[in-house]
């Protein structure tokens, strides 16, 4: 009897070992960051690869040694070109290609305005892939991006195109502002919006008004962020939740301006940083102080300090790992934000945002 109870208690230890190093195993497999690499592409056409888990730089590719994208860093010798070599950046998993938009050579028109070209990259090892060019020319430069199915989309002021069969087609213009009935006011960037409908009991209003004139700012999942016009107030701060109807002003606790309020992957919370006008001077300054805000509810969840993030540093995007990347000293850092986020993309609606960078699985 005793040696039947040895075996069962045998057999039931490895079981349990078993048990313990699958579900050790399924840990490991449901926490493992499908789209681990985070590619930033800066305006000197330099792609920085990082491990978005490691919190690490991997490489530095310099795209103008790999096609003849001009301008070289740093380096516009017997060019016409004035200003940044690369513009926008997108990734299809499917076929493993980043996309950008690049001045082409010589790109200046009679007229002033600069010619583009669409650039298909292969990952990892940025093999090209492809080369088309933009219809038109433009004085600013034309946004990029890429569906879901993976058809990329090139947005200038007049057209929307459309990548197929290897040529940029005509497509219908999308409203990019997603705050449906918006229109724009005397041409923009500012638009009004009908708010009938819609919660307001989150905005610090003195009155009830009927539509809200707003600059969109940046959007993810179902939340457009939004700089807005308060009565009498100047300007103030929201996100407004699209399917919910739903609008809340935004209080860090502190001064800052729309370059430096930032929503985290799915668009529920907000990265607010601190930035100040010194005495004197017509150009904000950020400071070390950051804070992090419920979308939903206007709450304060966080205020903290960060040495990176004081001192004309920018802030580049968040991760869904909850790491805001900073640009700063010349170097690219990782401030943790005590949060994580679904794995949403967060779109630039402001034409002085960065959108060039993408996440990859390799």
């Amino acid at each position: 009897m005793l040696v039947l109870n040895r075996s069962i208690l045998w057999v039931l230890t490895l079981i349990g070992l078993f048990a313990s190093a699958a579900h050790a195993s399924a840990q490991v497999s449901m926490g493992k960051q499908k789209e681990q690499f985070l590619y930033i592409l800066d305006c000197g056409a330099i792609l920085h690869k990082f491990d978005v888990l490691a919190e690490k730089l991997i490489s530095n590719t310099d795209l103008s040694q790999k096609t003849r994208l001009i301008p070289t860093h740093g380096d516009v010798t017997g060019s016409t070109i004035d200003g940044c070599a690369a513009n926008g950046a997108a990734y299809f998993l499917q076929d493993a290609t980043f996309t950008t938009l690049a001045l082409t050579t010589a790109s200046m028109d009679e007229n002033g305005k600069q010619r583009y070209c669409l650039l298909q990259f292969h990952l990892p090892d940025l093999r090209p892939v492809r080369s088309v060019p933009v219809p038109g020319s433009y004085e600013s430069a034309p946004k990029l991006e890429m569906s879901s199915t993976g058809t990329v989309k090139v947005i200038t002021s007049a057209s929307t195109f459309s990548l197929t069969d290897d040529k940029l087609t005509t497509g219908r213009e999308e409203d990019k502002t997603f705050i449906s009935g918006s229109r724009t006011v005397l041409g923009g960037p500012m638009l009004d919006v009908d708010v009938a409908g819609y919660d307001l009991s989150r905005l610090n209003l003195n009155s009830q008004p009927t539509h809200l004139v707003y600059v969109p700012l940046e959007r993810s999942g179902n939340s457009v962020l939004i700089q807005f016009i308060r009565q009498g107030q100047g300007f103030a701060y929201a996100v407004v939740d699209t399917v919910a109807k739903q609008i809340t002003e935004l209080n860090p606790g502190f001064n800052s301006t729309a370059d430096n309020f930032h929503l985290a992957p799915g668009g529920q919370e907000v990265l607010v940083q601190e930035s100040l006008y010194p005495r004197g001077m017509q150009v904000a300054q950020t400071t070390d102080k950051l804070a992090i805000i419920d979308a939903k509810t206007g709450a304060v969840l966080r205020t903290w300090n960060s040495i990176v993030a004081a001192h004309a540093s920018a802030v580049i995007t968040i991760t869904p790992a909850g790491a805001a990347i900073f640009f700063s000293d010349d170097r690219y850092h990782f401030v943790r934000t005590g949060s994580k986020f679904p794995d949403q993309p967060i779109y630039p609606l402001d034409d002085k945002r960065p959108s060039s960078y993408f996440y990859a699985d390799r």
